[in-house]
């Protein structure tokens, strides 16, 4: 019924550096223009205006600011993203996203609130309040669902079940 295979990684990317399993590097900052394929860890933040992979085997404790980032190993941080998330079924994400694109494949762990832009101007600015800040309750009366959207939740649910 469902597709329990492997991931495949692939993408079109040219990667300037590749942080192989078993290595671990500790930095406050990694910046650049270039694009990271980590199968190893990274502790620090990284800020480059590139690609990044996070493979199966790779772990990232810290914050990324990155054009583009298929995630499908352990992430522990926020990540603003210009153009595209991707998160496999294998990825296991604790943090913040902020996104135009946001692909979430079945069997991914994300634990944390997205936030999708309207522009895509790549801001790096976060939008994220402090929970103290939070505006998700709301004493505004939720909104009646018009009579095209309940058919067409009607027809996803068919579709789907």
């Amino acid at each position: 019924m469902f597709n329990k295979s492997k991931p495949e990684i692939t993408g079109n990317y040219t990667y300037n550096t590749v942080i192989g399993e078993g290595i671990t590097i500790e930095s406050t900052k990694i910046t650049g223009s270039g694009s990271i394929q980590i199968d190893g860890s990274l502790i620090g933040e990284v800020d480059i205006n590139g690609n990044l992979i996070i493979g199966e085997t790779g772990h990232v404790k810290g914050d990324i600011r990155i054009k583009h980032v298929i995630i499908a190993g352990k992430m522990n941080g926020n990540v603003y993203c210009r153009e595209g998330i991707h998160l496999t079924s294998t990825a296991d994400l604790n943090g913040n996203i902020e996104t135009d694109t946001l692909v979430i494949d079945e069997g991914a762990r994300f634990t944390g609130t997205s936030f999708m832009n309207t522009n895509s101007k790549g801001i790096w600015e976060p939008n994220f309040k402090d929970d103290e800040e939070s505006d998700i309750i709301s004493d505004e009366e939720p909104k009646p669902i018009s009579d095209g959207e309940r058919s067409l939740l009607q027809r996803i649910r068919s579709e789907t079940y």
